[in-house]
């Protein structure tokens, strides 16, 4: 039998998932929200539009911070789509020392892995070509 990175016990209807190593990266979206306040810090809609407690579970804590910020900058970035009407995406970064990208209106907002604010940008968009020289 192989030695398990990642453990499910389920007790009386709730699951609680533990990560057993240090390079273990699990998403855990619990469907069972019908009494969960919408206030939740974990509550989230799917791709598909399904609400759901969604978190994640690292090398035995829990909800490592640079997966914390990028789970809470995704649910902005799809809450500001669906409940403001204002064309949003948002790129993960995808190691530790990158940024994450909150794209807002064509404008990008660049946060830490940390959670810090880094600044923003927008692409420039010519209407004509440049001048011969």
């Amino acid at each position: 039998m192989t030695e398990p990175t990642v453990r499910v016990i389920i007790e009386k209807g709730i699951a609680r998932i533990e990560a057993l190593t240090a390079d273990a990266d699990v998403e855990v979206r619990d469907y069972d929200v019908e009494l969960t306040p919408e206030d939740h810090p974990h509550l989230w809609t799917d791709e598909n539009g399904r609400r759901c407690a969604r978190y994640f579970v690292s090398g035995g804590t829990n909800t490592p911070p640079a997966r914390s910020y990028a789970a809470g900058l995704e649910k902005l970035a799809a809450d500001m789509g669906t409940f403001a009407g204002v064309s949003t995406s948002f790129s993960p970064a995808a190691s530790e020392d990158l940024l994450h990208v909150l794209t807002v209106n064509g404008a990008d907002f660049y946060f830490g892995t940390d959670g810090r604010y880094d600044g923003w940008g927008k692409s420039i968009q010519r209407s004509h070509s440049p001048p011969d020289a």
